[in-house]
């Protein structure tokens, strides 16, 4: 009886420790794409905020800035909502029903 109750609590030990391992790889993998992320919307940012913004100043009205700021932003946007499922953590829809 003994030796089986030390079985059990080794078994346990190392079913305890198999899960930590697996939780603690999970959030490496998280943060890695959390710094991934990070710099895609760093790059964003950067355009806009360097890119773009001497050229708005300085205009009062110019299409062409403002088209090529907006397709700046929508380049950068799919690698944005790639791999985790949406920019608010779903489907990538924002919930409306189109109209």
């Amino acid at each position: 009886m003994p030796a089986t109750a030390a079985a059990l609590a080794v078994l346990s030990l190392m079913t305890g420790l198999r899960i930590a391992l697996r939780q603690a790889q999970q959030a490496c993998l998280g943060r890695d794409e959390a710094r991934r992320r990070l710099a895609d919307v760093h790059s964003v940012t950067h355009e806009l905020a360097f890119c773009f913004s001497a050229g708005i100043a300085c205009l009062r009205s110019s299409m062409n800035v403002k088209t090529g700021l907006l397709n700046a932003t929508l380049a950068q946007l799919p690698r944005l909502n790639g791999s985790s499922g949406g920019l608010n953590g779903s489907d990538g829809s924002d919930g409306s029903d189109g109209g």
